[in-house]
């Protein structure tokens, strides 16, 4: 884990966080199964990553602000503020897609944490909260 700056990252290609991206790909696909300890371990894993996920998308959330300041053309005459927009959606388009996969893990790991949660408390025979019927 990187230690928090004060200051956002300026650089996308320095901040790019190839190896944790991978590790919550790799924490995503591992299969669930019905041993406790290993679900109590996973959930930790998972309540972990979650922390990760949550520095990283503050950090490319940083950054796609920063490259849209940057990417923000003066405007220019015979050109509209749709046209500035275009360029600086396309400029931007590496650190938005980042962005939106980051976002996408985050509800994915959020998901996967529930569903350990619940299947161990299933095994444990703990009762959980819901319909009663």
């Amino acid at each position: 884990m990187n230690d928090i700056e004060a200051d956002g990252p300026t650089s996308f290609l320095d901040w790019f966080p190839k190896q944790e991206i991978n590790e919550v790909r790799k924490l995503l696909d591992e299969k669930l199964n019905n041993e406790v300890m290993f679900l109590q371990n996973h959930i930790a894993d998972l309540a972990v990553m979650q922390g990760t996920l949550s520095r990283l998308l503050a950090d490319a959330q940083s950054l796609l602000d920063y490259a849209e300041q940057k990417a923000l053309m003066e405007r220019q005459p015979g050109q509209t503020d749709l046209d500035r927009k275009k360029v600086m959606t396309a400029v931007t388009r590496n650190e938005r897609r980042v962005m939106n996969i980051l976002v996408g893990f985050s509800k994915a790991l959020r998901n996967k944490l529930i569903a350990t949660q619940s299947l161990k408390k299933t095994l444990c025979g703990e009762i959980t909260s819901g319909y009663k019927g």
